[in-house]
């Protein structure tokens, strides 16, 4: 509601946010590939499973979460939504938080999580 009508004007601004984000569904699929079939929205392992530490996995843990966070500061900007912007990126930072923490614990136990990533 915070950005009805919902009239996004194409000006420089707009073109910017909407350049930023194409590149992370690039991203996010790059994630998806690497994991293969893996690769899903939930935290399910596979006992003495062997982690995957290819692609974007090479640079960072979690870059798929990394695009999440993006996104949730490009889209309520490209909305202009500053207040959505606000209240959803503190909640998403909060409940990624406890996410995260989760299935780190779960790869921990479950996989060679604790020998691929030094933790």
């Amino acid at each position: 509601m915070e950005s009805f009508p919902w009239r996004i004007p194409f000006n420089t601004l707009t073109v910017i946010r909407l350049a930023l984000l194409i590149p992370l569904q690039f991203i996010r699929y790059w994630c998806m590939v690497s994991l293969g079939p893996y690769w899903n929205t939930r935290i399910i392992l596979i006992p003495q499973g062997k982690v995957k530490r290819q692609g974007p996995y090479l640079i960072l843990r979690h870059p798929n979460y990394l695009v999440v966070n993006l996104e949730f500061i490009l889209l309520p900007l490209l909305m202009r939504a500053p207040v959505t912007l606000v209240l959803f990126f503190i909640a998403n930072q909060f409940i990624l938080g406890l996410r995260i923490k989760l299935e780190e614990s779960a790869l921990a136990k479950f996989t060679d999580y604790k020998e691929i990533f030094d933790c």
